[in-house]
């Protein structure tokens, strides 16, 4: 797998609108990223308290967004809310087979917020 060791790597290299393409062809948006294909994931039901960001056991909350003032999450993790409690179509959080979170934190944070124990995510084979 391939990793960007930087964030302005990806900004550099890709717009907004071409992830918004190739997530509507059905890719995942960690394809565009790490440079993986969809065979190179299963889908599984994953303990949500089992998932690490960067390895490590997270705290990141709604509540942790708001009190840094970080308005972008907040808005986004609130989207997500909506539409998940509306039952809307929301993609998959991909982990490592070590399931540490390779794309979807702001899902993680709004699967936690809705209080989940079990959920299916992408986790790399």
């Amino acid at each position: 797998m391939k990793y960007l060791k930087l964030f302005e790597d990806f900004k550099s290299s890709f717009s907004y609108q071409d992830v918004v393409d190739k997530q509507s062809q059905g890719y995942m948006s960690s394809d565009i990223f790490f440079g993986g294909n969809k065979n190179d994931f299963q889908l599984k039901e994953v303990d949500l308290k089992d998932i690490t960001i960067n390895g490590k056991k997270s705290r990141v909350s709604l509540s942790f967004y708001d009190r840094h003032d970080l308005d972008e999450d907040v808005s986004i993790v609130n989207k997500l809310l909506r539409m998940y409690r509306n039952g809307d179509n929301v993609h998959p959080i991909v982990l490592t087979k070590d399931l540490d979170i390779m794309d979807g934190v702001h899902r993680y944070v709004a699967l936690k917020e809705l209080k989940k124990k079990n959920i299916k995510a992408f986790v790399q084979a």
